[in-house]
């Protein structure tokens, strides 16, 4: 559901198969949805019309995160998806060995992804210098 800030009224609500366990993002007039349906959902603040729909293997307990000028997420299927966020297309995906069920942490200081994951562990990634 999306209300008004400033009366709480009802915008627009947007259905999804399955149940939202996660912290949405909002930037801009978009907000960034991930559910146990496992698709990542672009929805348009103003419209309430989907930008675009991104679906992975797993379902999805992790928030979303924008860093580096991507979208990032991670699923059950154990993969850390790069994500384009005006569109939704897949830059990159890294596959951890375990489900992937907390939200990231990307530190600006050093350019590295902290990932846990379901196992315990924790990883450190940093982006491939091209």
């Amino acid at each position: 559901y999306a209300l008004s800030a400033h009366d709480g009224v009802p915008k627009f609500a947007r259905k999804t198969d399955a149940g939202i366990y996660t912290t949405p993002l909002i930037a801009g007039a978009t907000a960034y949805i991930a559910s146990l349906d496992k698709c990542v959902y672009a929805i348009n603040l103003d419209t309430g019309r989907d930008r675009w729909v991104f679906a992975t293997a797993g379902r999805i307990f992790s928030s979303p995160i924008l860093a580096d000028d991507s979208l990032w997420i991670g699923s059950n299927d154990g993969i850390l998806y790069e994500l384009a966020p005006a569109t939704g297309a897949q830059r990159h995906s890294f596959q951890m060995t375990e489900r992937i069920v907390n939200k990231i942490a990307y530190s600006e200081h050093t350019k590295t992804f902290f990932v846990p994951t379901c196992a315990n562990e924790v990883y450190c990634l940093a982006r491939k210098k091209e």
